[in-house]
């Protein structure tokens, strides 16, 4: 209960990064995460993932001339902040008391 609780305000916490970053536009925002979306599905298909720094210069290199250098700092911010949440839950065990 308390991952799904986590979970959910995770996800409110990113997307309040994003419509501020887009100055609370909603049609932006729904924009630039689909261009995020398409550009991570592009580099996830052709290139070899070694470093969140190498993917993270993948992605400002595809962006830079669709989004201004704010959206481009937050959505990096939130790949960081998703990577580190994956990384934090995948490696905990459930533990039970007996």
């Amino acid at each position: 209960m308390f991952d799904s609780i986590f979970q959910g305000l995770f996800n409110l916490s990113c997307e309040t990064k994003l419509l501020e970053a887009c100055e609370w536009d909603e049609d932006r925002a729904q924009i630039v995460s689909e261009l995020f979306s398409k550009t991570l599905e592009e580099i996830s298909e052709g290139e070899d993932l070694k470093s969140l720094d190498g993917v993270s210069d993948k992605i400002r290199s595809k962006l830079e001339c669709s989004m201004s250098e704010n959206e481009i700092v937050i959505l990096l911010e939130i790949l960081s902040d998703s990577v580190d949440h994956f990384v934090t839950f995948s490696g905990q065990e459930e533990k039970y008391d007996n």
